[in-house]
């Protein structure tokens, strides 16, 4: 079975490589709180991914905190482990999270898209986040 360091290694690398993401960090820190990663687009789209084995609960808590200082926030589970968070996922709808399951085969599969964050507190937040970003690419 893959860690979650391998996992976030795998969608690091898999979504540089689809070209739609100008960057891609692991293990961002904002605020106090650790994403675990954040993927900034060409548009200076922010969007963050918690990555989990099986715990969807605990990942879901920390996708929704994430929306403070991102566009879209998702939840990245493994396949074997995702028919719990499946079945609920009307909670990841109502809190505006995103779910994708990674396969055995290390491609993944978007669920449930999120929606967009777009509040004066969040946009606070990802500006600053985006500056700081700006500052470890320079």
């Amino acid at each position: 079975m893959l860690s979650e360091k391998q996992i976030e290694d795998i969608l690091t690398k898999g979504l540089i490589d689809s070209r739609r993401y100008n960057l891609a960090l692991n293990q961002v820190y904002v605020a106090g709180k650790r994403i675990d990663i954040v993927l900034k687009t060409n548009d200076n789209e922010l969007i963050a991914i918690e990555v989990k084995i099986k715990d969807w609960k605990t990942a879901l808590r920390q996708a929704n905190l994430n929306q403070f200082a991102v566009d879209k926030s998702y939840v990245a589970l493994c396949s074997r482990y995702a028919m719990p968070a499946i079945n609920n996922i009307s909670r990841f709808a109502s809190n505006g999270v995103g779910l994708m399951i990674i396969s055995p085969d290390n491609t993944f599969k978007i669920v449930l898209p999120p929606k967009v964050t777009n509040d004066s507190i969040s946009n606070t937040y990802k500006n600053n986040l985006l500056s700081s970003l700006s500052l470890s690419m320079a």
